[in-house]
């Protein structure tokens, strides 16, 4: 009955591993949500401050806006938010996202609008920046961080919460070795009476 004792603890050890290795798991794949989700929305950051500095530049020197150079700065925004808009969103996630969509929408009428102004229309191109583009710009920067942010306070939970996993997954099942230690070594007195 002893060894049978025995045995079954090693099962359970076993077991007890296996269980908490499918938890560790389960905490990787948030991981592996949060981690890509906030390269994709640093890209998408960049590509924005990239859009505005040449929107700046041209106007400062009043100059058209460089389309060339801001519609490969948007193509870099969109490749960067569509991985990260397949992923599965964190709680509150989603409201945030909608919200950018909606500004990247407006910035795109927007910058329609500054290119069908007429070449020489100068005035009119620094008004619409000033009124329309920097502040639609602005915000597409805030919700970026914003979004930026609540994925990197996951990444930090869940990495924090990994270590304690494996703590204490480390101190059960260094218990059950134990205890099916002295088992084994009550069975082996026990055998030798």
């Amino acid at each position: 009955a002893t060894m049978i004792a025995i045995g079954a603890g090693f099962v359970a050890v076993t077991v007890y591993t296996r269980v908490q290795l499918s938890h560790s798991a389960a905490i990787l794949r948030l991981a592996d949500i949060a981690a890509p989700s906030v390269g994709y929305l640093a890209a998408a950051r960049g590509a924005v401050y990239k859009i505005n500095s040449a929107i700046d530049r041209a106007v400062a020197a009043g100059e058209p806006l460089p389309a060339g150079a801001i519609a490969r700065q948007r193509d870099v925004v969109r490749r960067a938010l569509a991985p990260y808009y397949a992923l599965p969103p964190y709680p509150g996630e989603e409201v945030e996202q909608v919200v950018l969509r909606a500004e990247l929408a407006h910035f795109d009428r927007a910058l329609g609008d500054a290119f069908a102004l007429p070449l020489g229309d100068v005035r009119g191109r620094r008004a619409l920046v000033a009124t329309r583009l920097n502040p639609l710009i602005d915000r597409i920067d805030d919700q970026l961080y914003r979004l930026l942010q609540l994925n990197n306070g996951h990444l930090i939970y869940d990495a924090a919460g990994m270590k304690r996993a494996r703590r204490r997954n480390d101190v059960i099942a260094y218990s059950l070795d134990g205890v099916i230690i002295v088992l084994a070594i009550v069975a082996t007195v026990l055998v030798l009476r």
